[in-house]
């Protein structure tokens, strides 16, 4: 029996600044393309991302092509709208039959920028971690503006807001990772485009690609 093939990325290091200019260090990573589609029409709604990251943060640039944006939601059910859904968990956890991961969702609502933890982990630092599931996170910082007629996203996520603790990052980790764009053209949500699966059709770390940290 074939076992499906794992989509393996690799986030390059670098510190960004997340102030509505794309900082060169973005050059040093490289693109990785949504391209599974489901539900919606591909015609007018695509992108593509990068990763970086360092000890403290992992930072995602997200570039989509939408031809209306619309999230009029609550946090806690933004991803109904237009706005990105990002998953990680360690890479030994993401065989398990019960494997744990955090799931953060990144989006504007109502012109107000929002990061919202749906699920968490507690596999680091176990009995330290204290991570809530559905709470709004409370650090780091994200963006979403119109450029040029598409959709720009940026986002600085500690480590401890997916792992708790004083988690840090070190060079060649490797992580469960997976991230999907949710689409809404103002009638509810039409659909996402996918870069792994284990998110949108039902939560599933076996099904997300590797995401290793280089230098």
């Amino acid at each position: 029996e074939e076992k499906p093939q794992v989509k393996v990325a690799e986030a390059a290091y670098g510190t960004p600044v997340i102030d509505g200019e794309q900082d060169s260090v973005w050059n040093s990573t490289n693109y990785n393309v949504f391209d599974n589609v489901v539900g919606t029409d591909s015609t007018f709604y695509k992108g593509w991302f990068k990763v970086l990251w360092d000890e403290e943060n992992m930072y995602l640039l997200a570039i989509v092509e939408d031809d209306v944006f619309s999230n009029d939601y609550e946090p806690y059910s933004m991803w109904q709208g237009d706005g990105i859904q990002i998953a990680i968990c360690s890479a030994d956890e993401r065989l398990k039959s019960s494997a744990t991961f955090s799931e953060i969702g990144i989006g504007k609502l109502k012109g107000r920028n929002v990061m919202w933890r749906y699920q968490t982990q507690t596999m680091y630092n176990n009995a330290t971690s204290n991570l809530k599931s559905n709470v709004e996170l409370e650090t780091g910082e994200s963006s979403v503006e119109n450029l040029n007629g598409k959709y720009v996203y940026r986002a600085r996520i500690p480590w401890t807001e997916f792992f708790g603790g004083d988690i840090k990052m070190d060079e060649n980790t490797q992580l469960g990772f997976s991230v999907l764009l949710n689409d809404n053209d103002g009638n509810g949500r039409r659909g996402w485009v996918e870069y792994c699966s284990g998110i949108g059709m039902n939560k599933n770390p076996a099904q997300y690609g590797l995401m290793t940290l280089v230098k």
